[in-house]
């Protein structure tokens, strides 16, 4: 298992993956955590989540992140449940996918995406649709979150696509 707890990321840059790159097939557990002023041109600015068996966010701030394509925090081929709780995303940006963003491998893939207690202030998907945006989950569940003054110009600030 991986654990991140009352750790700070500020002021880091990447090219492919974020920050933080976790491609295993082990749990990953964040707590207590900021990620400040980091940047990535692909495929997440703060986490980049690729083959986990399962991720609990408790408690973590992002804020002012920014990415070209992906999000904040950014899932790909996950077939597992994602908690995330008690966080806040706050002045984050990404031209393409959404702050939080999942891209699926096809029907194998399982996404159970639950949020609680969760802020979402001043965040914005220039290019794209949604703040989150979902690829092929099974389920999705926002609980006593709120969104204050977002923006997505392709629509929407959630957003949960299904391939055909």
């Amino acid at each position: 298992m991986g654990i991140i707890s009352k750790s700070n990321f500020i002021n880091n840059s990447s090219s492919i993956g974020g920050i933080v790159a976790i491609i295993t097939s082990t749990a990953l557990n964040i707590s207590d955590t900021y990620f400040m002023y980091n940047k990535a041109v692909i495929y997440g600015d703060a986490l980049y989540l690729s083959s986990i068996a399962k991720v609990n966010i408790l408690n973590t701030y992002f804020i002012n992140n920014s990415a070209i394509s992906g999000g904040a925090i950014f899932m790909r081929y996950l077939n597992t449940s994602v908690n995330i709780a008690g966080s806040y995303f706050i002045n984050n940006s990404v031209s393409n996918g959404g702050t939080i963003y999942n891209i699926a491998n096809g029907a194998n893939d399982f996404l159970s995406l639950n949020i609680s207690d969760f802020k979402f202030i001043n965040d914005s998907a220039i290019n794209s649709s949604g703040v989150i945006f979902i690829n092929n989950t099974n389920k999705a569940m926002i609980n006593n979150s709120t969104f204050i003054n977002n923006d997505a110009t392709g629509g929407g600030v959630f957003v949960i696509f299904e391939q055909i």
